[in-house]
């Protein structure tokens, strides 16, 4: 845990300033999603680079990465259209 403190320190404060940036926008919901959208791109990216850093970078990992962040903007997408 230590050795990884700054990798889980920088992702704490990228994901605190994305949903910062979501509630500071709940009057337009369109900026929301394309700060949802951002964030989970910088999400993707930071996984990705983390794991190259550290020679752990699969193919799978990598999909893992886009499906949980696909998940994720599909959730808020439902959530902030009213649902299904």
């Amino acid at each position: 845990m230590k050795k990884h403190l700054g990798y889980y320190i920088s992702f704490l404060l990228i994901l605190g300033g994305g949903i910062y940036a979501v509630f500071s926008s709940q009057s337009d919901k369109s900026l929301q999603m394309k700060f949802v959208v951002m964030l989970a791109g910088a999400y993707v990216i930071w996984g990705i680079l983390h794991h190259y850093i550290h020679h752990s970078v699969t193919l799978r990992l990598i999909v893992e990465y886009i499906v949980v962040a696909a998940l994720g903007v599909a959730v808020v997408f439902f959530i902030l259209n009213g649902g299904i």
